[in-house]
């Protein structure tokens, strides 16, 4: 099992850093993703960061998920017709797509929450049109798609998705290793 996360120019560093993290460290291939034709990409916090792959060089149908996560990215870079291609094509073959903060807009853009659950930063709620907002949720898991609302949701959003992937068992391995929740 593999999957990608999308980065593009904005993207909030914190979503994801710690969704990778957490997904490695349950030993699922995850690997970044540049959108644009730089391996080098600004985060919304000014952070250089180095992509394992750009967009061209890969082939999306050998990955088994996709994340997107949320910030500036959202606006801009992200939201393009080859996103939309990616989240389609993923979407075809009913693999889990994981969007963050912002990036639930894309899903909600093209039409894919249209009567389903579905949470995202609150300012973008009603850029969603015909989904059903779950405000009180950090996490919402509705067929083939994980959202979440903020950057403070993220680790929850990573081992929610690591829960989908694997299974619970796995996910609360995760949450204890790096004490999330966890008495002491």
């Amino acid at each position: 099992m593999k999957g990608i996360i999308l980065l593009a120019n904005g993207f909030e560093d914190v979503e994801m850093i710690s969704t990778l993290d957490l997904l490695r460290r349950a030993n699922i291939e995850t690997y970044t993703i540049g959108v644009m034709n730089n391996k080098d990409i600004l985060s919304q916090s000014n952070v250089i960061y180095k992509c394992d792959y750009l967009l061209k060089d890969i082939d999306i149908n050998n990955y088994d998920f996709l994340i997107i996560p949320g910030g500036k990215a959202v606006f801009n870079d992200l939201d393009k017709p080859i996103v939309e291609t990616i989240v389609e094509s993923f979407n075809k073959r009913n693999k889990k797509i994981g969007a963050i903060c912002a990036a639930p807009r894309i899903l909600g853009k093209m039409g894919l929450l249209k009567n389903r659950k579905f949470t995202c930063f609150p300012s973008v709620k009603d850029d969603i049109k015909d989904g059903i907002y779950q405000k009180q949720d950090t996490v919402v898991v509705d067929g083939n798609y994980i959202t979440s609302r903020s950057a403070g949701t993220a680790i929850d959003f990573g081992l929610k998705i690591i829960e989908e992937l694997l299974g619970k068992e796995e996910a609360l391995r995760i949450q204890n290793v790096i004490y999330y929740n966890v008495e002491m």
